[in-house]
């Protein structure tokens, strides 16, 4: 029925909403180690969890290793907009070949030249249909 239907959907997207935030908060944690922050941060990006792209921001300028800094552009690609080209840009220049790579990816994704896999677009996830952010 569609009442049942409609409460399966509801709980669906509470629990991928509770699954994002969490994800978030792990990307976030400076003492989890680097490779669950890495993941956490691609099931943000990969959710189309927006509040993940401030912090995606913050980890590429910051002081942090090379993986979770390429996680980070990954992020920035899927999540991002215009307005981080001109970081991505810089990226591209960078000495770190994995960092280049990177940001050359996550431009060409930015300008609509590289699609975005309808499961990464941003507004595509479960979790967005409810309306909550």
């Amino acid at each position: 029925t569609g009442g049942r239907r409609s409460v399966v959907v509801s709980a669906l997207v509470s629990t991928f909403w509770r699954f994002a935030r969490r994800a978030c908060e792990l990307a976030a944690d400076a003492k989890v180690c680097e490779p669950v922050r890495v993941t956490a941060l691609q099931v943000c990006a990969g959710l189309g969890h927006q509040p993940a792209l401030t912090l995606a921001r913050e980890i590429v300028n910051g002081n942090n290793g090379a993986c979770l800094r390429m996680s980070a552009v990954a992020a920035i690609g899927t999540l991002g907009d215009a307005s981080d080209l001109p970081c991505l840009e810089q990226l591209s220049q960078s000495p770190d070949v994995r960092l280049r790579n990177a940001a050359t990816s996550a431009r060409q994704r930015l300008r609509g030249a590289a699609p975005v896999p309808a499961r990464l677009r941003p507004g595509t996830s479960p979790w967005q249909a409810g309306g909550r952010r």
